[in-house]
């Protein structure tokens, strides 16, 4: 846009023409928009790179060279005229051979290109993590068939020993607590079920031998909690436990356990349902003595037990891929404690034990395909207590109940507790 004549600014200092749309002029920047020739301001405008001057042969060299962005081409969208002269700037509409000498302090302003972003990555498949559960399977499993085997000991030794042919049924249930100090993994479990067994012993009369077999079959549940995740099991419980036993009045007691069992069913998650079908096998064997005193309705048996412990799972496959198997090593446990009995009546005993159980717990590992390998940590000590009252209805009919709880002495392991109900029948 040319500058207004000197008429017209003489008139009114202020005063707005229409726009054009093409202008050719030279410029200074400000802060807040350009300032052109005759102190033209312009704001809300957008411009284009080009050379006013290219057309001039004597000023093309040196414009082309290095002067480029001193001018402009301009679409001026509100135009404002004053009557005051600038004399800074050189009028080359007037006198287009003039060239504006070159700041040797200037650098040409580069032009903003955009910046190529870079590809985003393709989404990944996102990789379940581990349940909680895992961590904590193997100690409920191995605290559950331990006292599986304590309650089919009860059961079998309520039979009196002049009965030869006995049969008993017991109902069962019991939970457990696990802890894990190092992941912070809680653990729950409730679990019942039935225990089905039978006793011989040889005809002689007093005879302290016996042997005893029994099976049991139940259900176990088990909800874990590792920070916001949350896994749930419900696994199917089945055994076989067997034992020879020396009983006498006074003097040796001597058990020799064996026993199996199997647990098998689903792992869930709260965040993709279920995950993954679990399989294992639990097994035991040990020996436990004691030497029995007798004081009239009262009597007293120190107790010392030694046994092994070994669990095998079935390799785990979950989605994904995700392989998941336990590596655990066999353990030892050595148990001490007393038996106290009483019977104030024929008909009637009741009694208490209590035992110090110390777990050598070898190295113990799960590993996953995707995670890598943890180690499993149990606890080594626990103190063991029970309490039972049994009586005689019939000649050949007894009831029988036990309570025993179980109290972890370290910061890792398991709690328990557990109830035998039922009844012996001789024949």
């Amino acid at each position: 846009m040319l500058p207004a004549s000197p008429a017209c600014i003489a008139a009114s200092p202020f005063q707005s023409t229409a726009p054009v749309p093409l202008v050719q002029q030279a410029s200074r920047h400000t802060g807040e928009g350009i300032k052109l020739l005759g102190k033209i301001l312009a704001r809300s405008s957008w411009f284009e790179e080009i050379n006013p001057a290219a057309a001039d042969p004597l000023s093309r060299s040196h414009l082309l060279a290095d002067n480029r962005h001193r001018f402009w081409y301009y679409r001026l969208q509100n135009v404002l005229l004053t009557g005051e002269k600038d004399e800074e700037i050189p009028n080359l509409i007037d006198n287009p051979g003039i060239v504006i000498p070159e700041d040797p302090d200037s650098q040409p302003e580069p032009f903003p290109f955009p910046q190529p972003q870079p590809e985003p990555d393709p989404p990944k498949t996102p990789v379940t993590p581990l349940s909680p559960l895992y961590f904590a399977l193997p100690d409920l499993l191995l605290a559950f068939d331990d006292t599986m085997q304590a309650r089919f000991h009860f059961a079998a030794q309520q039979m009196r020993s002049d009965d030869h042919h006995n049969m008993f049924v017991y109902g069962y249930a019991g939970g457990e607590r696990y802890y894990s100090a190092e992941r912070v993994n809680n653990a729950t479990s409730r679990y019942q079920g039935w225990l089905l067994g039978t006793r011989w012993s040889p005809e002689t009369e007093n005879h302290p031998l016996s042997l005893s077999l029994g099976v049991h079959k139940g259900s176990l549940s088990s909800l874990s909690e590792l920070g916001e995740r949350k896994s749930q099991a419900r696994l199917k419980t089945e055994g076989i436990n067997a034992q020879v036993s020396v009983q006498q009045p006074t003097g040796l007691q001597l058990v020799l356990p064996l026993g199996l069992s199997h647990a098998y069913g689903n792992v869930r998650s709260t965040d993709n349902g279920e995950m993954a079908q679990v399989n294992a096998l639990i097994g035991h064997a040990g020996i436990d003595m004691g030497w029995r005193w007798q004081y009239g309705a009262h009597s007293l048996t120190p107790l010392l037990g030694t046994g092994v412990q070994f669990m095998r799972f079935k390799e785990v496959h979950e989605g994904e891929g995700k392989q998941i198997a336990w590596h655990l090593a066999p353990l030892v446990q050595l148990t001490g404690g007393v038996s106290y009995d009483y019977q104030p009546l024929a008909q009637i005993r009741m009694g208490a034990e209590t035992r110090y159980a110390y777990r050598d717990s070898r190295y113990s590992s799960l590993k996953s395909s995707h995670d890598g390998e943890f180690a499993l940590k149990s606890g080594h000590h626990r103190l063991q207590v029970s309490g039972y009252v049994s009586w005689q209805l019939h000649p050949n009919v007894t009831l029988g109940a036990q309570l025993q709880a179980q109290q972890r002495l370290d910061r890792d392991g398991v709690s328990d507790w557990n109830m035998l109900t039922g009844i012996n029948v001789s024949f």
